[in-house]
């Protein structure tokens, strides 16, 4: 009977092992960003292509505030940000840069003025 139930769980684990689909290394994620439909594409591997995983692939880390943000497209704003601590890339006095607002984390719901924000740019890929 001992032997019987071992065989069994045997086989669950391997029928799991085989049947159970690759999960994907990227996340497609639909959203409704003022009545428009966007598609916003999370993944850690893309980032890293699988072999980094500290700040190598980052032009800049660094905690600072926005001074300004200005809408540039239908999802896209132009943040000017005020570094505050630096931790990657070289001190500067202001940073431009865009983000996405359709696809921020859901908890924060639009990037303004005088929001505090941890920020990390990635280098230009090619």
């Amino acid at each position: 009977m001992r032997s019987q139930l071992r065989w069994r769980i045997c086989r669950s684990i391997l029928a799991a092992v085989y049947v159970v689909p690759a999960l994907p290394a990227q996340i497609l994620e639909g959203r409704q960003y003022h009545g428009r439909n966007v598609t916003c594409v999370h993944s850690g591997i893309l980032q890293t292509n699988g072999t980094d995983c500290g700040t190598q692939n980052y032009a800049r880390v660094f905690t600072g505030t926005v001074k300004s943000a200005f809408d540039i497209g239908e999802t896209d704003k132009l943040l000017q940000l005020i570094p505050e601590e630096v931790f990657v890339g070289d001190p500067v006095s202001e940073v431009l840069a865009v983000t996405n607002q359709a696809c921020l984390h859901r908890e924060i719901r639009a990037v303004k003025s005088g929001f505090s924000t941890f920020t990390v740019i990635r280098k230009r890929m090619g």
